[in-house]
């Protein structure tokens, strides 16, 4: 386990590939993200992680919260993090907010 807070690039993998049987299947959701890989990938930890994405403003937008690992190994062929997404909750979101 690192000593400091990291980073990476992760690219998205499309639903498509992340859904397939041999990758994590119909665990993976239409409400979420799959992103990174072999190379490189979040591991056990780094749940509540967050994905965030450069928009073309120019500012960094939150778009996704880790939600599983491979439990194995970190980087794990076929297995990319995955993430919970942020967009299909927003709704949800809103509501929480304003009855807080």
């Amino acid at each position: 386990m690192p000593d400091k807070l990291q980073q990476a690039f992760l690219p998205v993998v499309e639903h498509s590939v992340c859904s397939h049987s041999d990758w994590w299947g119909n665990t993976v959701k239409s409400t979420m993200v799959c992103a990174g890989g072999d190379v490189i990938s979040a591991c056990n930890g780094d749940s509540g992680g967050p994905l965030n994405c450069l928009g073309q403003d120019g500012r960094w937008y939150i778009q996704g919260v880790t939600s599983f690992v491979s439990s194995t190994v970190c980087n794990e062929v076929k297995k990319p993090t995955v993430f919970t997404r942020i967009s299909a909750f927003t709704e949800w979101l809103n509501e929480v907010i304003q009855n807080y």
